[in-house]
């Protein structure tokens, strides 16, 4: 996420963003900051500042990070680990690069549509929904299409094992 955030400010492809990539030259108040286009940041101080919109979690195995049918308020990040999902008698399993969760909240009640178990001891970012919210608005990267196919494929998966099961 981080880095495909970082890959559509960076427009040429140089490694480096500044305000101007930024904010744009439409913000009020930073024209200052824009027109010389600030000081160049790269992949690791844009991660810096977007971490502070995340919450570092850290899980034991065998926790239940959240229950099928609880209200979500935020997605999650797997830095390390694994965690098994399981709804409606299927399972799957998540590590470490994959996320979960974003199913409640591009869902319009947040109801969570699965169990989701640490198979191992966790290390994830959890991105809380106000923030998943601000930054689905503002970005022109496609995101938000491409969580909702995600999530669209993950369900067709599991009534496809679903069916399989029942013959």
């Amino acid at each position: 996420l981080i880095e495909r955030s970082f890959r559509a400010f960076d427009k040429n492809n140089d490694g480096q963003v500044n305000a101007k990539g930024i904010m744009g030259t439409d913000e009020e108040g930073i024209e200052e900051i824009v027109e010389g286009g600030g000081p160049a940041i790269n992949i690791s101080d844009y991660e810096n500042l977007l971490s502070e919109n995340m919450e570092n979690k850290y899980y034991a195995a065998s926790h239940t990070i959240y229950k099928e049918g609880a209200k979500g308020h935020a997605m999650y990040f797997i830095e390390s680990g694994a965690v098994e999902v399981i709804a409606n008698g299927t399972r799957a399993v998540r590590t470490s690069g994959d996320f979960f969760g974003e199913g409640a909240l591009l869902h319009p009640r947040n109801k969570r549509s699965a169990t989701v178990r640490c198979l191992t001891p966790v290390h994830a970012l959890k991105i809380s929904q106000e923030y998943f919210e601000k930054y689905i608005a503002s970005s022109s990267s496609g995101l938000y299409l491409t969580l909702k196919e995600t999530d669209k494929i993950r369900k067709r998966n599991r009534a496809k094992t679903i069916l399989k099961m029942q013959k």
